[in-house]
């Protein structure tokens, strides 16, 4: 995808010089017993008890999104730098290398906003930022594998393949490689 290739573009540059929403159920209050009226004869009889009104529908509380499909992707993202460190290409670079991609990192501010249709994607690096919005839908989900489909400002057409755990989000390209973010 010509959009997320793109953006991995960018972090394979910078390393090579380096909704569900959930539902909070209310239970109604215990009822209390009859209350009981005394008599003119000085004894005592329970009153029928008070028909139940019915409560209007508690509309559900969102939470924050942690999985679940689409809605799980909703939110904010930043790259995962411990994901990255975890990744072959980090692995199998020398210790130099590896300086100089934490030193990019350490420059770089990455920020991705997941609304329902759309993907704001915002880096800023050595005082110049770049932002891109794409517009994605979810044409499949596999447990907690994701397929976007998605269309960049230019109208390039795209599919990745992603997986998301919780408050981890890992996109695979063949093309590009895989990076990973985390929630913010």
């Amino acid at each position: 995808m010509r959009h997320f290739a793109s953006l991995a573009a960018l972090f394979c540059a910078a390393l090579l010089v380096a909704g569900v929403v959930g539902c909070v159920s209310e239970t109604d209050a215990p009822v209390a017993p009859a209350a009981e009226k005394p008599t003119a004869a000085g004894t005592v009889e329970p009153t029928a008890p008070k028909p139940e009104v019915s409560k209007p529908a508690v509309p559900p509380v969102p939470k924050a999104p942690t999985s679940g499909g689409a809605a799980g992707l909703i939110g904010n993202w930043t790259i995962d730098l411990e994901a990255m460190k975890q990744g072959a290409g980090y692995q199998n670079s020398t210790p130099e290398q590896r300086q100089q991609m934490m030193a990019m990192f350490g420059m770089m501010d990455v920020k991705f906003e997941f609304t329902n249709t759309e993907i704001r994607a915002k880096m800023g690096m050595m005082g110049q930022v770049q932002e891109s919005t794409s517009r994605y839908t979810v044409s499949n989900v596999d447990g907690k594998k994701l397929t976007l489909e998605s269309t960049d400002a230019k109208g390039a057409v795209g599919t990745i393949e992603a997986v998301l755990d919780g408050d981890k989000l890992q996109f695979n390209d063949p093309k590009s490689g895989s990076f990973t973010l985390k929630r913010i």
